[in-house]
């Protein structure tokens, strides 16, 4: 049972909850993992022997108070735990208090816990945990590391202290980094944390190194997902495939991003998908041409759908193909091409538009071949041109062929 209510004159939150476990064999997979790993630990396979506390019956407090933006908010929890069996119970009570330092996030949270097993300070145990978090380098830095600070002093249990920085790198975010140094009055010490990881086109890769006074320990980490479907297979980075889903298809587009899915990417067949859509909703679905050919034009960057819950919708967009060529023409009696005339091929299709200095961006299928400019009905206002296009090297540094000629 829980009952909750908001005072928005006052920015006050209050929320009252009671939680009852009506079978005193439940446990939860928390539970389950923990006391699996007491009873390895005291080479038993008898749950009751090991003295772990299953919960009955838990009440809870909640208040938060916005204090206004400039000195922050205050928040209040209490907690009453009680356990099957003849353990008594536990009572938790803490205050925290968040505010906001220049760019620094400030937080002090002071906690007190009460449970007749603890056999220190007459079953008392208290805590003060100072957390402090703020971006390094200058505010408009366009991706800005993460300083975190933490310290606990703990009468019970020992202080300890954290200290860690973490960010991401790449236009997109695709690259992060984290590394962390902890020290503690256990056993472990002084342990070191580090990991990087990569959202690649087709797939999320990590990599992670740990070590303490007790243990070394390194992980490499490869996910991602794979969609069958009518036109052939589809890797996709991310797992998320219980959500509406599309596959996208732009054809000869290999390199364009998929702006809704990271660094999702057509690839050679010409095929992506598309993840993070909401069901029964409108979704924008874009298509970033960089890193696209200069041969490859889209109709079309934004495809709009909506999806059910769990579906996979097809997205096409419709491309055109053919060589990026830059013509630098002239009319036979040397004057420039009227601004603004448009190009069209041998089937009268509309393949680009003189721009400034008569300079005409076309694209075209053939080696060579006939255009004609118009800039009016008459015959007067146009002429035709003749190309012929050197070959590509495959080494070539230019997106685009340059080729000067003469329109008669």
């Amino acid at each position: 049972m829980a009952y909750s209510r908001s005072f928005p004159s006052t920015g006050t939150d209050f929320a009252l909850a009671t939680f009852r476990y009506s079978s005193s064999g439940y446990l939860d997979l928390v539970d389950a993992a923990t006391l699996n790993d007491l009873m390895k630990s005291s080479g038993t396979s008898n749950p009751d022997t090991v003295g772990y506390l299953r919960s009955k019956q838990r009440q809870t407090l909640t208040l938060n108070q916005n204090l206004g933006q400039r000195i922050g908010q205050l928040n209040v929890t209490a907690s009453r735990d009680r356990y099957w069996g003849d353990a008594p119970g536990s009572t938790t009570f803490s205050v925290g208090y968040n505010t906001r330092v220049m760019r620094a996030n400030v937080n002090v949270t002071a906690s007190r816990t009460y449970n007749a097993h603890n056999d220190n300070n007459n079953g008392y145990d208290s805590q003060i945990t100072l957390n402090l978090s703020m971006p390094l380098g200058s505010p408009s830095a366009r991706h800005p590391a993460t300083l975190s600070l933490t310290s606990t002093h703990d009468k019970a249990n020992g202080d300890s202290h954290n200290a860690g920085l973490s960010g991401s790198l790449g236009e997109h975010n695709q690259y992060i980094y984290g590394t962390q140094v902890s020290r503690s009055d256990t056993r472990d010490g002084t342990t070191f944390i580090g990991n990087v990881g990569w959202q690649a086109s087709n797939a999320n890769l990590g990599g992670s190194y740990s070590q303490s006074s007790s243990y070394k320990q390194a992980s490499l980490s490869a996910s991602g997902g794979l969609v069958v479907h009518p036109g052939g297979l589809v890797f996709m980075p991310s797992q998320d495939i219980g959500n509406p889903i599309g596959i996208v298809e732009a054809r000869n587009a290999k390199g364009a991003r998929v702006s809704s899915s990271g660094e999702g990417r057509i690839d050679g067949s010409g095929q992506a998908v598309a993840t993070g859509l909401m069901p029964y909703r409108m979704n924008d679905v874009t298509l970033d041409p960089e890193g696209t050919s200069m041969d490859v034009q889209l109709q079309t960057t934004r495809v709009q759908t909506v999806p059910r819950a769990g579906a996979v919708v097809k997205l096409t967009f419709e491309t055109e193909t053919g060589r990026a060529v830059l013509i630098n023409a002239r009319r036979a009696n040397g004057e420039e091409l009227p601004f603004g005339a448009v190009a069209l091929d041998k089937a009268g299709h509309e393949v680009g538009t003189v721009g400034q200095g008569g300079s005409v961006f076309v694209r075209v299928a053939e080696q060579g071949g006939q255009l004609t400019l118009r800039w009016g009905e008459t015959a007067d206002r146009q002429c035709r041109l003749d190309y012929q296009l050197p070959k590509r090297a495959e080494d070539a540094a230019e997106p685009f062929t340059t080729v000067e000629a003469v329109c008669r």
